[in-house]
Order: structure tokens, then sequence, then C-alpha cells
């Protein structure tokens, strides 16, 4: 006699979105002044910071947080872009236009991924497509580690051939070895991979799981994904 596996829906959707917004923008700047000795940029040799409004926003992967991540964007005056797989350049939805990915890496001002871990995406953001990416812009990494060669990106860091980066997932839960190289890298946030963790997101996941549990024990489970049975 077999149980089911259920699957509990993802809670970070809005979260999320929000989330990449302060680490992406005075987060980073504010870390870039600690790291040259001047906190809160009061130095006035500190160089200006950049405005969001006008610059676009292009996200690698339109999901529940792609779009959401998209509405924030939005939000703050930028133009957002999507690369999306099955949707083609030149399509647009929610007021964001679709491109391809090498198209999409050279227009963006700030890239943000956010695909799930399938085969075809691992090593997705390479050395080839970090090239295509303006030296001013930025990447956020809030997927998942494989998408990014972390190697060519430390390397693309350490070149100036791109601004900065803002990570929160590893390949290894933290501390973090020494010999990850982004550890080392110039102009880099590392945060802990808490973006989903809110007092509203907990509420929401039980709330799902004890209904989940509830469906199951009247006989109707939900969001089954493998099999067993009830009795």
């Amino acid at each position: 006699m077999g149980h089911p596996c259920i699957e509990r829906p993802r809670l970070r959707h809005s979260l999320r979105g929000e989330a990449g917004f302060p680490l992406s923008n005075s987060l980073l700047e504010e870390h870039l002044a600690l790291r040259c000795g001047n906190p809160g940029g009061k130095d006035q040799r500190w160089p200006a910071g950049t405005e969001l409004f006008g610059k676009t926003f292009g996200i690698v992967g339109f999901g529940a947080i792609g779009k959401g991540v998209a509405k924030v964007a939005q939000a703050f005056g930028r133009k957002a872009v999507a690369y999306e797989k099955g949707k083609n350049p030149g399509d647009s939805m929610d007021v964001v236009e679709f491109a391809t990915l090498d198209g999409f890496l050279s227009e963006s001002d700030t890239a943000s991924l956010h695909v799930p871990l399938v085969d075809e995406a691992r090593g997705l953001i390479n050395k080839v497509r970090l090239s295509l990416m303006k030296s001013a812009a930025l990447l956020i990494n809030a997927a998942r580690d494989p998408i990014v060669d972390s190697q060519v990106l430390a390397d693309a860091l350490n070149n100036d051939k791109l601004a900065g980066a803002v990570i929160d997932v590893f390949d290894a839960e933290p501390p973090l070895p020494a010999s990850q190289p982004l550890l080392h890298a110039k102009n880099t946030v590392l945060a802990p991979p808490v973006g989903f963790d809110s007092k509203e997101s907990m509420i929401r996941r039980a709330g799902i799981t004890f209904g989940h549990i509830s469906a199951w024990i009247s006989g109707k489970p939900v969001n089954v994904k493998l099999g067993g049975s009830n009795g």
C-alpha cells in the first residue's frame, strides 16, 4: 500500500520579485562604497549612482516569478524585456517584449535569471553570452547556480567586462569554500538564498500544506506527482 507524493506550489512569486531590486541597486552601490572605504558615498570622489528609470531590465524565464519581477521593474519606470522558450521575438505580454536570448542580453542594463534547472539551462550564461552584455550591465542570478559559469562570470567581473553581479544561489550551502571564484570577484554581492522568506509566505505555505493534507484525508488528493492509494 503506497502513499501519493503531493507537490506544494511555489510561494516565491511576489517576494522574489521584490527582493531583486534592493539587491541589484542600492545594496550593490553601498557594497562597493564600503569596499572603497567610503560608506554612505560621502566622499565626493565616489562616482554617482545610476538611475533606474528608462533602463532596460531583462528577465530570463517568464514564469510566475519572472512576471512578478517584470511588474516591479515597470513600477520603477524600467523597460522590461524577456526571454522565454517558445516565445517569438517581437511578441508581447503584460507590456513585456520578448527577444532572442542573445538579443536580450545585448540590450539589457540588468539581466535577471529566473529559470528552472533543466538540462538545457545548465551553462546557459557562458563566456560567449556574457561577452554580449554591456560592460556597464549587471547580472542577477536568483535561479540556480549551474545556470551561470561561475569562473567565467568572475573573470568577466575582474576584467571589467561586466559592471557587477548579485548572486543568491550556490552549488553548495554556505559557508562557501575558498575555491568559489565569486568570493574573490570584483563588484559582487553574494547574498543568502532567503528572498522567499517572509511572515506572509510562511503563512501561505502552511495553509497550502494543511489544505493538501485535508484533501488527501478526504480521499480527494490534489497536485499528486507520484501514485499511491489513499487506503
